[in-house]
């Protein structure tokens, strides 16, 4: 899929979202291509909270328009909603005392001629240190390489909280 078309259905599933009142954040490979160096991905990962009727009603009512827009839905354990169309959708909810703090520390930043909430830096750093791949370890590396203000306080309190200490050593401390 071409960027420009993946930016477009990014900017209208976006609109649908905050039209329904649905919380979310952006995280995974457009995420990572935000804060790092860009990469193809063929998905978009949206983080949303799941913890009340409001928010279960807002995912619903999105359901309910991808639906009529002609999109494919489906869901799995992991993944409360999956829509597939000309991108995958994947709608992740948030589990952890992790997923909640880095929620609740995600950002609003402007994407070409759009607005979304993301993903900190550091909690993607944190989120791919733990799935631990070879593309995490690439995508980490490009993180580091264009932020030069990150929060490793918090990146080392996570580390040690989450025990990826040795991991997050692995990847290096420029402030040291």
């Amino acid at each position: 899929m071409q960027e420009n078309s993946m930016l477009r259905e990014l900017e209208h599933a976006v609109k649908l979202l905050e039209r329904a009142g649905m919380n979310y954040m952006i995280g995974g490979g457009i995420a990572n291509s935000y804060w790092g160096f860009p990469r193809s991905t063929t998905d978009i990962d949206f983080i949303v909270p799941l913890h009340y009727k409001s928010d279960k009603d807002a995912l619903q009512v999105v359901e309910n328009e991808l639906m009529k827009e002609g999109w494919e839905i489906k869901a799995d354990e992991g993944r409360p909603l999956i829509a597939q169309k000309t991108v995958r959708l994947d709608f992740w909810s948030l589990k952890s005392l992790f997923d909640k703090e880095r929620f609740d520390r995600r950002i609003r930043v402007k994407l070409e001629d759009f607005e979304i909430w993301i993903t900190t830096p550091e909690d993607l750093i944190i989120q791919k240190l733990m799935w631990h791949r070879s593309k995490d370890i690439e995508d980490i590396k490009g993180i580091l390489a264009r932020q030069d203000k990150l929060d490793w306080d918090y990146l080392k309190k996570w580390a040690r909280g989450l025990q990826l200490e040795t991991e997050l050593k692995s990847i290096g401390n420029p402030n040291r």
